[in-house]
């Protein structure tokens, strides 16, 4: 697959959720990383903790992004460990991430 880009593309904001590293990142239209955060995933907090701590860094990676007048992302994309249903954006028991059973990531 190759991939293609224009010029018209706007940026993106991509989240890597791993079994331990949250990786959230602003990319501009020709992929380079204009802002980037790591934080740990801490899965031991849980659910409910681990989808705080990715939006915490999300809203933080934005916020430096527009501080250093980017423009804001058109699209947010979410890399997550399996097995899970892309069509529904369902995270379903992954192995390092314990008590993730149907959790959506996506709206």
């Amino acid at each position: 697959m190759e991939l293609v880009l224009a010029e018209d593309r706007a940026p993106v904001l991509a989240i890597d959720l791993g079994g331990t590293l949250i990786r959230v990142a602003h990319l501009g239209p020709d992929l380079t990383v204009a802002h980037r955060e790591v934080i740990p995933t801490m899965p031991t907090v849980g659910v409910e903790g681990v989808l705080e701590r990715m939006i915490s860094t999300a809203r933080s990676v934005l916020a430096a992004a527009e501080a250093a007048g980017l423009p804001a992302p058109a699209a947010v994309g979410v890399a997550s460990p399996g097995p899970l249903d892309p069509q529904r954006g369902v995270v379903h028991q992954p192995p390092n991430l314990p008590g993730w059973d149907e959790v959506p990531l996506a709206h």
